[in-house]
């Protein structure tokens, strides 16, 4: 995913939301968070499992939190999205979007975290506005999940943008202060 060249607040369209991904943003996809243990090669994932975006964004500030507090230097933590492939042994596939290595320095997965800050909201931003009809934001621009209603999935973006905020605060970019 090349998110480089953009920034979290930057909005894009469905086909190069598709391409800059790697996946096409579908209502039926789930997302997971997991720790991948490289010791072990054991694979935990957290909070319960795959769960649909307008579930998943609740999650992503308990996600930073674990992986700050609980992190070291063989615990791998990803987010993911759950794609209609499969592989050679008909297994379902996965394509990590957040990756954040293994450390056991503190300010290391600080770092971490600040640097895959904007590449989550870049993700989280543009899938909940693919779905959110821009003139009115009253209605769906486009078919989501049957049994999600609209109120509930905006409910969910305006949790998202709380959350947002929160991770901009807690690990926003730090300005130095030059005297001249």
């Amino acid at each position: 995913m090349d998110t480089v060249s953009t920034t979290s607040e930057e909005r894009v369209n469905a086909a190069t939301l598709n391409e800059t991904l790697g996946f096409k943003v579908s209502g039926t996809r789930n997302f997971l968070f997991s720790v991948f243990n490289r010791k072990t090669s054991y694979r935990s994932l957290l909070f319960g499992g795959a769960m649909p975006i307008h579930k998943t964004s609740d999650y992503i500030m308990k996600f930073y939190d674990e992986y700050l507090q609980n992190g070291n230097d063989t615990d791998v933590y990803h987010f993911s999205v759950i794609l209609d492939t499969k592989n050679i042994l008909k297994e379902t596939e996965t394509l990590i979007l957040i990756k954040l290595d293994p450390s056991h320095k503190i300010s290391d997965r600080t770092n971490n975290i600040t640097n895959s800050r904007i590449k989550m909201t870049f993700i989280f931003n543009n899938i909940y506005d693919s779905y959110i009809d821009r003139e009115t934001d009253r209605r769906f621009s486009k078919e989501y999940r049957t049994n999600v209603g609209f109120t509930e999935f905006k409910d969910a973006r305006n949790r998202y943008n709380i959350i947002k905020a929160s991770l901009k605060n807690k690990y926003g970019i730090k300005q130095v202060n030059v005297e001249a």
